[in-house]
C-alpha cells in the first residue's frame, strides 16, 4: 500500500496544482493585462484590420504562476517517508530540489518589480 500511496499521490497532487495553475493564470491574464497595456507594453497585430493594441510580455505570468506551483509541490514526493519514516533519508534529494530556489526567487522578485512599476505608471 505504501508503495501505491508513494507513486500516486504526487501525479494525483501534480495534476491538481496544474488545474489550479491553468485557472490562476486564466484569471491573472484576463486581469492584468489591462495594465500592461496603460504602462506600454502593447504591440499592435499587424494580421488584423483592428487597431486595438495587444498586451505583451504575459508569459510572465504563467512563468510566474509556474514557480510558485513549483515551490508548492517540490515537497510532495517526500511526503510519505515524512510520514512513515521508512526508507533512507531524503533530505539529501530535497535539497537538489531547492538549489534552484534563489534563481527562481529573483526571478519573481524581477517579475514584482515590473509589474509594481508599470502599476505606479498607469496611476
Amino acid at each position: 500500500m505504501e508503495g501505491l500511496v508513494s507513486v500516486f499521490l504526487p501525479v494525483f497532487v501534480n495534476l491538481g496544482l496544474a488545474v489550479v495553475a491553468f485557472l490562476a493564470t486564466f484569471k491573472l491574464i484576463r486581469s492584468i493585462s489591462s495594465n500592461f497595456v496603460k504602462a506600454g507594453l502593447h504591440g499592435r497585430d499587424l494580421n488584423k484590420t483592428s487597431r486595438e493594441p495587444v498586451p505583451e510580455a504575459l508569459g510572465v505570468i504563467a512563468g510566474v504562476v509556474y514557480l510558485v506551483m513549483m515551490f508548492l509541490f517540490i515537497p510532495v514526493p517526500f511526503f510519505v517517508h515524512w510520514w512513515t519514516r521508512v526508507g533512507p533519508d531524503p533530505h539529501e534529494k530535497v535539497l537538489s530540489f531547492r538549489t534552484n530556489t534563489p534563481i527562481c526567487s529573483s526571478t519573481l522578485q524581477n517579475w514584482m518589480l515590473i509589474y509594481l512599476s508599470t502599476a505606479e505608471t498607469t496611476g
